[in-house]
């Protein structure tokens, strides 16, 4: 009997838990939706102005590769 209002209790929590989950995610608001279209937007802008940035001159190092790369920040005794 005892084990039996345990597992019920439980299963209440669960259920309670879920709910609420379930609750918090409808409530998504028209502020909060125009604030993530306008992050789409911006993002979107911003990929954007990555494509028309300048390619710079080729080399070993045109790739912004910074030098000594690979070494761990040593500088000294590299030869």
């Amino acid at each position: 009997m005892v084990e039996q209002e345990k597992e019920r209790k439980k299963r209440r929590k669960r259920r309670r838990r879920i709910r609420k989950k379930r609750r918090k995610r409808k409530k998504k608001t028209e502020e909060e939706e125009k604030a993530e279209e306008a992050e789409k937007e911006e993002k979107e802008g911003r990929e954007e102005q990555k494509k028309k940035k300048k390619k710079g001159i080729g080399g070993a190092r045109g790739k912004g590769e910074r030098k000594g790369v690979g070494l761990g920040g040593r500088t000294k005794g590299t030869g």
